[in-house]
């Protein structure tokens, strides 16, 4: 007996995020549902499972990395006992200075109002849980929602879409074509730079503009120093 995958069928995707260039496993990658805004994070070997519906669109990305899309309606020959295998490679996005061209992604107004929607519902649902159990009430609808699945998966895909509006923040502050700019380096291993200078999150975020230039041409000096020495 044939069986075909039809667009109404839960199937599970797994599979593993490479660097296009070096072809090596990208840890921590984002993958997202599209359709039903659900996604993971890939693990430290850049591997990833997700259940989608069959037909839904598929987006990987990661910071400073072009986004991915995998359409699965056109991979229906490989879908085998409604599993999918893929494997995702993220190309490093282009930047060329003098002219300055960037190509780049961002959220669109839609998947920022959707994600910040559904990282506030998570935030409300836990404060009135929390509020109520210090103030010795019980919410029953907050108790029910925290220990629910349903809850539960609003807790880690609001973390999840939180990370990815920060990682959008910090791209567009940290971006390579800036930290060039204000070193007057060229050439510089922009992630090289930022591997040996790190920048909290939440400095990255909530630093003036003058206090990030400083910061950037101190961390700036510290590595030229570092290089020298080795």
């Amino acid at each position: 007996m044939l069986c075909e995958i039809s667009f109404s069928q839960t199937i599970n995707v797994k599979g593993i995020v490479f660097d296009k260039d070096s072809a090596t496993p990208m840890p921590f990658a984002y993958a997202v549902d599209k359709n039903s805004s659900n996604g993971t994070v890939a693990n430290d070997e850049g591997k990833f499972s997700l259940s989608i519906q069959f037909g839904d669109t598929l987006a990987f990305s990661y910071l400073g990395y072009n986004m991915t899309k995998i359409f699965t309606h056109t991979l229906k020959d490989s879908v085998k006992n409604f599993s999918l295998r893929l494997k995702i490679f993220l190309r490093q996005k282009t930047v060329e200075l003098k002219p300055l061209i960037i190509t780049s992604h961002s959220f669109t107004k839609e998947e920022k109002e959707y994600y910040e929607r559904r990282i506030e519902e998570y935030k409300r649902m836990s404060s009135l849980f929390t509020s109520n159990s210090y103030g010795g009430g019980l919410n029953i609808d907050a108790l029910y929602y925290a220990l629910s699945k349903k809850g539960k998966e609003l807790k880690k895909l609001s973390g999840l879409y939180q990370q990815l509006l920060i990682d959008e923040i910090k791209e567009n502050r940290i971006s390579a074509d800036k930290i060039r700019m204000i070193t007057g380096n060229d050439t510089l291993n922009t992630k090289d730079f930022l591997n040996f200078c790190f920048l909290p999150d939440q400095f990255i975020l909530s630093a003036s503009d003058y206090d990030l230039f400083l910061s950037i041409k101190r961390c700036y000096r510290e590595y030229l120093s570092s290089r020298r020495k080795k």
